[in-house]
């Protein structure tokens, strides 16, 4: 009997109905920092002719193209994750029923991580390289524009390395995420833009808030030592002249009334801010360096992180990785708007949880429910 809401098709083929049975476990991990990834936990044991086998072992194969979605009962079937089985491990115990097979993989990032290159690319915009390899690779995107390059011709930049690891590089440099779509339509779908904050269309969770609760437990932690203003000086090789940048504050829309940096200036007036200064980058052009200080300071605006476990039970939704969710019940403080930054979909053959992490760029609440 097929658990609640789980669906498994390998290639175009449903999974047999004995995994839904057999499996040990199934897990998935949604990462605004890395590929969404997909980990099943199967036993391994011998036949009756002494061979070792495992469940649907002639349809799990590397490369292999797994789809992953799930149905709540008032809902339509959401896919948590479509992508390829990159390992096969195996665990042998002396004590057989300990025995497993692993099938792992990831989405279709995999495909822009076969191949490390070498490409010069001259006076392009990192959004312009960013559409020319999704372009390449036959996915669809969407790019927030950057700056353009210095106006000097012949502006280079190189490429060492897979397209991932180049665009994840030059999506750090400009306060990006660069990820892709863990469930495409069609063709799949790159993303190289800044967080999203702006959404909408936002879960809600709440902690200890009687029939509406929907955790089974929430952890935040915040942290003062955050960097709240960087600076970078730079000194052009022919002119000599020394080029100077510095930030103290995120562009990022606050998620609460009170950001790390208006917290410290309340009660540590006149101390200077922590600062970040950069070295080593291969930039005196004023723009480019102001782009960069400022994605140090977006980056430590997030001081505020949580972590908890969703009852499935009573939250019949699926969270998703680089979304908002609003949190309830954990006091004026620390309820309020978080940017989902993880979530871990943890299968058995009887149950079903979400674990989550997020980050927060301010605290107090400034919503109503």
């Amino acid at each position: 009997m097929k658990p609640h809401a789980l669906y498994l098709t390998i290639g175009n083929k449903d999974a047999d109905n004995d995994f839904y049975d057999t499996f040990s476990s199934l897990e998935i991990e949604d990462n605004s920092n890395s590929a969404c990834t997909f980990k099943i936990k199967l036993p391994y044991n011998r036949n009756k002719k002494g061979d070792w086998v495992f469940i649907s072992e002639k349809d799990f194969k590397l490369f292999a193209k797994i789809n992953v979605s799930i149905k709540f009962s008032t809902d339509k079937k959401e896919v948590l994750i479509e992508g390829y089985i990159t390992n096969i491990n195996a665990h042998l115990a002396d004590n057989e029923t300990d025995s497993y097979i692993e099938i792992i993989g990831m989405d279709s990032t995999l495909l822009l991580d076969l191949e490390e290159k070498e490409v010069t690319w001259i006076d392009k915009s990192d959004s312009d390289i960013a559409n020319e390899i999704f372009k390449q690779n036959n996915f669809s995107s969407k790019v927030d524009k950057t700056i353009n390059p210095p106006k000097e011709d012949g502006n280079t930049v190189i490429q060492r390395g897979t397209d991932i690891d180049f665009l994840k590089m030059l999506a750090r440099r400009n306060g990006f995420e660069c990820y892709v779509e863990k469930a495409p339509t069609s063709s799949p779908m790159g993303y190289f833009r800044k967080p999203d904050v702006d959404d909408k269309n936002k879960n809600k969770l709440y902690i200890l808030f009687e029939q509406k609760s929907n955790l089974s437990y929430l952890d935040i932690s915040v942290d003062g030592l955050r960097p709240m203003s960087a600076e970078i000086k730079q000194k052009n090789a022919l002119t000599t002249k020394v080029v100077k940048s510095n930030e103290k504050s995120s562009d990022i829309s606050k998620l609460g009334k009170s950001d790390l940096s208006k917290l410290y200036k309340s009660t540590m007036s006149g101390k200077p801010l922590t600062k970040v200064l950069l070295s080593r980058y291969g930039t005196d052009d004023a723009q480019e360096m102001k782009e960069l200080v400022q994605s140090i300071v977006n980056e430590g605006s997030w001081f505020v992180v949580a972590k908890g476990t969703v009852n499935s039970a009573k939250f019949e939704h699926v969270l998703d990785a680089k979304k908002i969710v609003t949190i309830y019940g954990a006091g004026d403080t620390f309820s309020g708007d978080y940017y989902l930054t993880k979530v871990t979909h943890k299968f058995t053959p009887g149950s079903y949880i979400q674990e989550f992490e997020a980050k927060r760029n301010s605290l107090g609440f400034s919503g109503g429910l």
